[in-house]
C-alpha cells in the first residue's frame, strides 16, 4: 500500500516565477521471508530522488523489500516568467523508518537505521548557456559524506560545449570529468574527454580527436586510451568513421561513444546548416 501526496505552490516576482512543491510518499509492504530465493540481478542501488519514492529499495525482480517508511522531498525554483527556463532550483529529502528492514541480500544484515542518507541538490543557471549543479548525500548517523559532487555545463550553442565535473564517492573512488566540443575551423570540430581518478592518482580514460560534419557525409577521427578499473592495463586504440548520411557508415562508431562520454553532444544531421 503506498500513498502519495504533493503541493504545488507558486509566487510571482518581478520577471520570475518562484515555486514550492513538498511531497510525502508513505509505503506500506509486508514481510515475507526470501532467504531461500536465489538472486541473480538484484542489488542496492544508491539513494537518490527518484528511489526515495520507489515501491522497492532493490532494482532487480529477485527480492521486494519490507516497508513501512514515510519518504519525504522539498523543492523549490525559480523560473523565467517570459522564456520559462529555470534560473535555480534545490531540492532536499530523506526517508523515515518506522520499522527495521528484513528482507536482505546475501551477505547483508537487518538494517536497523531509523532514516536514510539525507538527500541535497542544487543547481544554478545564470545564462542560458551556463549550469552549475550539485549533488549531496549525507549519512546523518556517521556525519559524513556519503558521495556527492559538482558540474559546470557551459553550451552556447550547439557546436560548444565544455563541461568540468568532480564526483566522489566514500570509500570507492574521487573523480574529475573535462569534455568538450569546440570547433577549429568551418564544419571541423575538436572533441576531447579526460576522466581522472585521485585516489588511484590514474587516467581512466582519454580521448582526443576531430570530426568533420557537413549535410551529406562526416568523417570522425579519435584516439583512446582506458581501463576498466584502476589494477588493469590500459587499452588503446585509434577509431576512424566515416559516415554517408541516410545510407549508413563504415568503421567505429564514434558518435555513441561521443554522446555518451560529452554531455550535450548530439549527432545532427542539421547542426551545420551553412555547409548545406
Amino acid at each position: 500500500m503506498s500513498l502519495d501526496s504533493g503541493l504545488y505552490l507558486e509566487r510571482e516576482g518581478d520577471g520570475y516565477l518562484q515555486t514550492l512543491e513538498p511531497r510525502l510518499y508513505y509505503l506500506y509492504v509486508p514481510y515475507r521471508a526470501q532467504g531461500d530465493l536465489p538472486v541473480f540481478d538484484t542489488g542496492l542501488p544508491t539513494m537518490t530522488f527518484t528511489r526515495l519514492f520507489s515501491e522497492n529499495r532493490f532494482s532487480g525482480a529477485d527480492r521486494m523489500g519490507d516497508a513501512n517508511q514515510l519518504a519525504y522531498m522539498l523543492r523549490t525554483q525559480l523560473l523565467d516568467r517570459d522564456s520559462g527556463d529555470q534560473r535555480f532550483d534545490a531540492a532536499v529529502g530523506q526517508v523515515v523508518y518506522f520499522r527495521d528492514r528484513r528482507v536482505t541480500l546475501p551477505g547483508y544484515s537487518v538494517d536497523n537505521r531509523n532514516s536514510s542518507d539525507l538527500l541535497a541538490e542544487l543547481g544554478f543557471r545564470p545564462l542560458r548557456s551556463l549550469r552549475l549543479s550539485s549533488n549531496l548525500v549525507w549519512n546523518p548517523d556517521a556525519a559524513h559524506t556519503t558521495n556527492g559532487g559538482v558540474a559546470l555545463h557551459y553550451q552556447p550553442a550547439e557546436d560548444r560545449i565544455i563541461n568540468l565535473g568532480y564526483r566522489y564517492y566514500r570509500g570507492a573512488f574521487e573523480q574529475s570529468d573535462i569534455s568538450f566540443l569546440w570547433p577549429l575551423a568551418r564544419q571541423w570540430h575538436a572533441v576531447g574527454r579526460w576522466n581522472y581518478s585521485f585516489d588511484g592518482a590514474r587516467t581512466l580514460e582519454g580521448l582526443a580527436g576531430v570530426e568533420y560534419d557537413s549535410c551529406c557525409w562526416a568523417i570522425r577521427l579519435a584516439a583512446r586510451r582506458f581501463t576498466r578499473d584502476l589494477n588493469t592495463a590500459y587499452s588503446d586504440s585509434i577509431m576512424l568513421q566515416v559516415e554517408l548520411k541516410g545510407l549508413g557508415s563504415v568503421g567505429s562508431g564514434i558518435e555513441s561513444l561521443l554522446e555518451d562520454g560529452i554531455l550535450g553532444y548530439s549527432r545532427d544531421y542539421s547542426r551545420y546548416p551553412e555547409a548545406e
